[in-house]
């Protein structure tokens, strides 16, 4: 594996323990849902958060980041084939964001994802 791809596979993972840690923090609050309000959750926010253009620090985001934790926690896997036009969409735009970043701010982000990623490396020893 290549040093970038083992970047940003050490940087989704830690992502992904800090969704849990912040959605148990805030107390849970989808733990006493079944499988199927879960799943009917999952679909809902998934098609606000299309309605809200897909904004990355919007409200919709933080509930499907919930979502995912619980499911995370559940040690199930979300029923993403029930979102998947709302997924495609989301990549659709932002790759589409991506490409109208300049090179310099693409540089920049570059570089705080390796700090990132070494403060990670470091907190691991």
């Amino acid at each position: 594996m290549d040093n970038g791809a083992q970047i940003a596979l050490t940087l989704m993972a830690n992502s992904a323990s800090q969704r849990v840690k912040s959605y148990v923090d805030r107390g849970r609050s989808m733990h006493n849902l079944s499988d199927e309000e879960l799943s009917a959750t999952m679909v809902w926010a998934f098609r606000e958060f299309e309605k809200a253009s897909f904004k990355p620090h919007s409200k919709e985001r933080l509930v499907i980041d919930d979502i995912g934790a619980e499911y995370d926690l559940r040690g199930q896997e979300g029923p993403y084939h029930l979102v998947k036009d709302q997924v495609d969409k989301m990549i659709a735009a932002a790759a589409a964001a991506l490409e109208e970043t300049d090179a310099e701010m693409l540089e920049r982000l570059n570089a705080e994802m390796v700090a990132d990623y070494e403060v990670i490396k470091r907190s691991e020893h």
